[in-house]
């Protein structure tokens, strides 16, 4: 009797945890205490928890961007900021020169579209003529994603050169340059210079 007992309360529960969908077996802890979902019924533990402790990305740059031809940005999340991305990075051109770039990144979500805009500084040292550009520079763009910590980013924008200094070992200080028709050419440079940035990245 006791053994038929304990055959029986074994199958029922067999039945039971055959029975139950992954949607009600998440029911239990997944909830926060108004009862709003904190993930979705088909949403592995695992993807939570990668989703939630993930603060940092590292992108590569590529094309006219205010980061180079090709640049590197580590960038901090701040999932406390809603919404707002911070960017440090440097990057080379084939002027040739190189910079160093900090930006800050605010994203939307309109029904799961994430466009974004930018705004940043930029320093860009001419290495070959000795000059050393200050930089604004704004961008509007899209994210696309192809897995859960993988994105392509697409952005478009505009660099003000707001000055332009010229190094003390400069070639353009030499004695066989003609000093005010260096200072008109300086003068004359674009201040506002279009960008396109294609940028590969991983949150991690």
């Amino acid at each position: 009797m006791k053994g038929r007992s304990l055959l029986a309360g074994v199958v029922l529960v067999s039945v039971l945890a055959a029975s139950s969908s992954l949607a009600l077996a998440k029911d239990f802890g997944v909830k926060s205490p108004s009862g709003r979902r904190i993930y979705a019924p088909g949403e592995r533990l695992e993807e939570l928890y990668e989703q939630d402790s993930r603060q940092f990305v590292i992108e590569v740059v590529m094309g006219a961007a205010a980061e180079g031809n090709l640049g590197v940005n580590l960038g901090w999340l701040a999932p406390q900021l809603g919404g707002l991305e911070l960017y440090g990075g440097f990057g080379l051109q084939t002027n040739p020169s190189h910079q160093w770039v900090a930006s800050g990144r605010y994203w939307f979500d309109f029904l799961g579209l994430r466009p974004f805009i930018a705004m940043g500084y930029s320093v860009q040292n001419l290495t070959a003529v000795g000059t050393i550009n200050q930089n604004l520079f704004w961008e509007a763009g899209y994210k696309w994603r192809w897995h859960h910590t993988y994105h392509f980013t697409l952005g478009l924008g505009l660099r003000y050169v707001t000055d332009v200094d010229v190094e003390p070992d400069s070639p353009l200080l030499g004695d066989d340059v003609d000093a005010d028709a260096l200072q008109r050419e300086l003068g004359q440079i674009s201040t506002l210079v279009p960008t396109i940035a294609f940028r590969f990245s991983r949150a991690f």
